[in-house]
């Protein structure tokens, strides 16, 4: 809520849980330069911030790491939504990640089942959201999270197109730069 009224979502907001995963992944702006995460203080806020209830007291040069790793692994998946090759050093990273984390299983009242984090801390907040990355590529929205095809952006946004090709976080910004530097290269000679 913003002035007491209620804001509408970013216009290439990811449905429900997802969208803290867009946010986690734009938490560092390749295009800027920044970088939310920069230090284990910015994470204990960015986690504060995005309603994770964890001891922050406890977080180390290690745990840092883990979550950044995380980061780039799903700024990896959501670039191969996009089209793009694989980045394996940052998939290999995720997966030491996935590894890292515990996962266990919870039988509701109903009989169902599901998966939940386990561990305490970073490490259950991380696997609470690479079980919603998860989850969404079960439900079928993971597929529409991508990273726009300018290669200075690389801005994590929902594509809400009908049929699923969009291409850049901004059609007046990235796309309008590539209409332009491709109408130049062209029209060079």
């Amino acid at each position: 809520m913003e002035n007491g009224r209620a804001t509408a979502p970013e216009p290439r907001a990811a449905p429900g849980e997802l969208e803290t995963v867009r946010q986690l992944i734009n938490s560092r702006s390749i295009q800027r330069g920044t970088d939310e995460l920069i230090s284990i203080d910015a994470l204990a806020a960015w986690l504060h911030n995005h309603d994770f209830n964890v001891d922050t007291t406890s977080l180390t040069d290690d745990s840092h790491q883990l979550f950044l790793r995380l980061r780039e692994g799903l700024r990896a998946l959501v670039m191969v939504n996009s089209g793009e090759p694989p980045e394996k050093t940052a998939l290999k990273g995720m997966e030491s990640v996935a590894q890292r984390l515990g996962l266990g299983f919870q039988v509701g009242s109903d009989g169902s089942l599901s998966a939940v984090p386990s561990g305490n801390g970073l490490e259950r907040a991380a696997g609470k959201l690479l079980l919603i990355a998860y989850r969404s590529m079960i439900d079928g929205t993971w597929a529409r999270l991508k990273a726009c095809s300018s290669d200075t952006c690389r801005y994590a946004f929902y594509d809400n197109s009908k049929n699923h090709t969009g291409k850049w976080c901004s059609m007046a910004v990235c796309g309008n730069r590539n209409k332009v530097r491709k109408y130049l290269k062209e029209h060079q000679a």
